[in-house]
């Protein structure tokens, strides 16, 4: 019966039996091929770059230039996400001050006494350049020109 079995095994026309047993072999083999390379790219899941980085290559490398949007709102400075102020603009009312100087409502923390926010100084809040004494507004801080 052996001997039968592998002079089929070279024969010509293979038998039904021979011809149906290779295919569910390829079909087990190709299942687990699709499996094997389903964990193989699962593995290899790309890392989440931080909201201002560049993605080089597959890797996080290099910082996305300044002022770039990032997390919807905010805006990159130097490889870091700036978060959008909350605080009232220079020119716009910061509310009562009985007297001059401090107000956090203002991004500058300054009111006049016209109850109006005063632009701020380097490393202030700010909006647009009109909201900085320097006249330079970088991804929401003023900047030294």
């Amino acid at each position: 019966m052996d001997i039968e079995r592998f002079t089929r095994a070279f024969s010509a026309t293979p038998s039904r039996r021979d011809i149906a047993r290779g295919l569910s072999e390829l079909a087990i083999a190709g299942a687990v091929g699709v499996a094997a390379h389903g964990v193989s790219e699962a593995h290899k899941k790309k890392k989440k770059c931080k909201p201002c980085q560049l993605r080089q290559h597959g890797k996080c490398r290099g910082i996305k230039e300044n002022g770039t949007t990032c997390k919807k709102t905010g805006q990159c400075d130097e490889g870091t996400c700036n978060p959008r102020p909350k605080c009232q603009a220079a020119g716009t009312e910061g509310g009562t001050c009985p007297t001059p100087g401090d107000d956090p409502r203002c991004c500058s923390r300054v009111c006049m006494p016209t109850n109006v926010c005063q632009p701020g100084v380097p490393g202030a809040p700010c909006f647009t350049d009109a909201d900085c004494l320097t006249i330079h507004c970088v991804a929401y801080i003023c900047r030294e020109a």
